[in-house]
This record gives structure tokens, C-alpha cells and sequence, in this order.
């Protein structure tokens, strides 16, 4: 239900798309672990989307737009850290 209510959004505003990217990529670990290369491919997916709602985002400064961005750029982060610790071990 929350994925279809994102794609919807994403038919109004930019940010449903980054709300997309970012579930995608929550399901993509839950489902698949941190697989470096499907990891990482939904990562810079989310950085791209993320870019880009900001920079056509008039509104990006309204405190919850904030709020949605930082959140997906920490998920973002978080996924990263986690593919290096992974590295860093399987080395």
C-alpha cells in the first residue's frame, strides 16, 4: 500500500519519486542483504532523485520537505557504511 501511495505521489511532485527511491532501495537490503552492486546501484539512484527534487523543489526550505530530505539522504549514508564495513570485512 505505502509503495502504490508513493508512486502516486510521484505523479505531482518530484518528491514522491525520491520517497520511491528510498523504499526501494529499504526493500532492496531487506530482501537481498547489502549486495554491493545492487547496494550501491539503489544508492546513487536515491543521491540522483534526491539532486534533483531539490534543485526543482521551490518549496525545498518548508521544514517537513527538509525532514524528507535529510531522512533520505541518511538512509542513503547509512546503506553506504554499511557496504564499506562489508568490504573492509570480506577483505
Amino acid at each position: 500500500a505505502w509503495r502504490s501511495k508513493a508512486f502516486d505521489f510521484s505523479f505531482s511532485d518530484q518528491m514522491g519519486t525520491l520517497v520511491s527511491r528510498a523504499l526501494e532501495l529499504m526493500i532492496s537490503v531487506v530482501r537481498n542483504g547489502t549486495n554491493v552492486s545492487n547496494a550501491e546501484h539503489f544508492v546513487r539512484s536515491l543521491e540522483f532523485e534526491q539532486k534533483l527534487a531539490m534543485e526543482r523543489d521551490p518549496e525545498s526550505e518548508l521544514p517537513i520537505r527538509e525532514l524528507v530530505y535529510i531522512l533520505c539522504e541518511g538512509l542513503g549514508l547509512t546503506i553506504d557504511s554499511i557496504i564499506e564495513s562489508k568490504l573492509i570485512e570480506d577483505q
